[in-house]
């Protein structure tokens, strides 16, 4: 069987809102139901395609897809490139800033239990 048009399945237009695809889906369902229509397998059928129109349309993620996956034909756009593979990247050499640089000598010139007059005696000239 060729996929149908979900618009043309549950007779509303391209242009129509939920609500309109909503109440065209109730009605048709209600005619349709294989309940209302025991031993009736055209209209299991009928039913089964309108539930999948519907399923199909009332999703708001996949129903602009498929309207647009149907209206524009798949062209590539340019020559096709296979995808570039990953290059490890070098890492740069550390620069040295005057702030690494200050920060080094004061943990070089004070420890974690001198206090800040011991570090001004350490660091001025005998």
């Amino acid at each position: 069987m060729a996929a149908q048009d979900p618009y043309k399945i549950l007779g509303v237009k391209r242009e129509a809102s939920q609500d309109e695809i909503r109440r065209a889906y109730r009605k048709l369902a209600k005619t349709h139901h294989p309940d209302l229509n025991p031993g009736n397998q055209e209209a299991e059928a009928r039913f089964k395609e309108i539930a999948a129109a519907n399923d199909l349309l009332s999703d708001p993620r996949s129903a602009p897809a498929s309207t647009a996956a149907r209206s524009t034909p798949r062209v590539p756009s340019g020559p096709i490139m296979p995808p570039i593979a990953a290059t490890p990247r070098a890492r740069p050499a550390p620069s040295t800033t005057p702030r690494r640089a200050a920060s080094a000598r004061m943990s070089a010139t004070s420890s974690p239990t001198s206090s800040g007059a011991d570090v001004a005696r350490q660091a001025a000239p005998a």
